[in-house]
């Protein structure tokens, strides 16, 4: 299984509590691929949708989106966390923008501006952060835990990356 690496945050994942580490109980819903053409190379462009539940409780949701035939293998990819329960107000999410490679070994994660996003005018995210304000945020590390997930768990992000591993 690949190690991921958060080449803009120190490693570990998980907030600290007296010395202890905890892993929140994370589960996923990985919604089916759409797939559209690419307006830049005529290869298909596929765009994935997930939410993330944490102890049972709507807590994020992801988008990522990759081309076929695009010469660098990169997910576009942005997160938004905060309040997703019922009616929860698009005021108190906050959305960080991602780029994954995959390394030799590991998953390379990062941060963009969210210029670069192609969800950049989808206010239901939340605010979505610049590279700086993503950096400097303290919901950073779980960003990278949901990610990290992702990459090790939605089917078509696995296709995409090992596509002679694909089933």
């Amino acid at each position: 299984m690949p190690q991921s690496k958060a080449s803009d945050s120190a490693r570990g994942h998980w907030p600290e509590c007296d010395n202890l580490y905890f892993l929140p109980m994370l589960s996923f819903q990985f919604l089916p691929p759409r797939t559209s053409r690419c307006d830049c190379c005529g290869g298909t462009a596929t765009r994935l949708q997930g939410y993330v539940y944490r102890d049972g409780v709507n807590h994020a949701v992801y988008f990522a989106q990759y081309t076929d035939i695009h010469p660098e293998r990169i997910v576009s990819f942005v997160v938004s966390l905060g309040e997703w329960g019922k009616g929860g107000p698009e005021g108190k999410r906050v959305a960080f923008v991602l780029a994954l490679r995959k390394g030799e070994d590991n998953l390379e994660m990062t941060v963009t501006d969210s210029v670069d996003s192609p969800w950049k005018r989808i206010r239901l995210l939340g605010q979505m952060l610049d590279r700086e304000e993503a950096l400097a945020h303290p919901w950073l590390k779980e960003v990278f835990l949901i990610t990290e997930q992702v990459f090790q768990q939605d089917a078509e992000v696995l296709r995409y990356f090992n596509p002679t591993a694909a089933s």
